[in-house]
């Protein structure tokens, strides 16, 4: 029964000459291992940098590459076929570096075709283990290196809800003032005479002699005292809410000033800014697909000679503010 398997994957990967003639080994050995199978041909195709095409057969060819600059080898498939009048048995690999290629979407990727059924599921098995062990963990993917509209969007959308935020905070104490309850002590209403007094002057600026008149003018007496005294309420209530708006506007301002340059570089700037140096570091010193021969093999040794050295730098200096904050505090806990 003829049974095809397909398998992709995105990882990254570092293909040296080693691992390619293993993995050819593989391709060979299995083909030959189909019965009446006496004669394998193999193919490679390359696409360089640069955007040219190459076909070989030679193993040794692709390897005796330059693969630097314009002529580095950003897409690699090689097909092994068997001879055969009916369809025959096939096994296709192809590696592609997703950062020079963009318009592949898989960095690895194998088909296997073949009659049986058993052969292919084994085949297809070992290739995924070769596979995974030039596995290289792509972290490119991880920091948007191949999506930088994600990071401008972000940006955007940081910079739109930070001028929204500050908006509403510049027209909140302006333009929607706060109602907010006042209390006023009676000691610090406007001094004045007591009612007792009060009346004993109007009864004898009246010339009031009569009881009944006397408790009459009393009770329009305590009516105006009342209302004078709301009035001072009122008023002195007014010149503190429009104190408190005036102090409030001008302490919400200082605080503005004040913070807006911190807010923005931790909110707006800070973030995009450590993304894209991390992005960097990944593209300058983290190759992720790699072919590792030719001249491009000793490019690839000292970037990731500079990228461990890096590392231990970070590592080395985090365990010694680690070590030199846990000092301090037990330095001043034994103050």
């Amino acid at each position: 029964m003829r049974t095809e398997s397909n398998k992709s994957y995105k990882f990254g990967f570092v293909l040296t000459e080693a691992e390619l003639r293993r993995l050819l080994g593989i391709l060979e050995d299995q083909l030959k291992k189909i019965p009446g199978v006496s004669l394998v041909t193999t193919k490679f195709e390359v696409k360089y940098r640069n955007g040219a095409v190459a076909t070989t057969s030679s193993l040794d060819e692709i390897l005796s590459q330059e693969n630097l600059g314009s002529s580095q080898i950003v897409e690699l498939k090689i097909e092994s076929t068997t001879e055969s009048d009916q369809a025959p048995n096939l096994i296709s690999v192809e590696f592609h570096d997703l950062n020079l290629d963009p318009k592949s979407d898989d960095s690895v990727r194998f088909t296997v075709k073949g009659d049986e059924r058993a052969w292919t599921f084994i085949t297809s098995s070992l290739l995924e283990e070769r596979a995974l062990r030039i596995k290289r963990f792509n972290l490119g993917m991880l920091l948007g290196i191949r999506r930088e509209w994600e990071l401008i969007l972000y940006m955007v959308a940081v910079m739109f809800g930070l001028m929204g935020w500050l908006t509403f905070e510049i027209l909140d104490p302006l333009d929607f003032p706060r109602v907010e309850s006042v209390y006023i002590a009676d000691s610090e209403l406007p001094k004045r005479a007591t009612l007792s007094e009060t009346l004993d002057a109007r009864l004898k600026s009246e010339n009031v002699k009569d009881p009944i008149q006397a408790l009459i003018l009393r009770e329009k007496l305590i009516e105006e005292r009342e209302k004078d005294r709301e009035k001072a309420f009122e008023s002195l209530a007014a010149v503190r809410n429009s104190t408190a708006a005036s102090n409030r506007v001008s302490n919400w301002r200082d605080t503005w000033r004040r913070h807006f340059i911190l807010t923005l570089l931790v909110v707006g700037l800070v973030p995009p800014s450590l993304l894209y140096c991390a992005r960097l570091l990944v593209i300058m010193y983290y190759p992720t697909f790699n072919f590792a021969w030719g001249d491009y093999l000793e490019i690839f040794r000292r970037k990731e000679s500079v990228r461990k050295f890096i590392v231990v730098v970070i590592l080395v200096g985090v365990i010694v503010s680690f070590i030199g904050g846990v000092l301090a505090n037990i330095s001043r806990i034994g103050q």
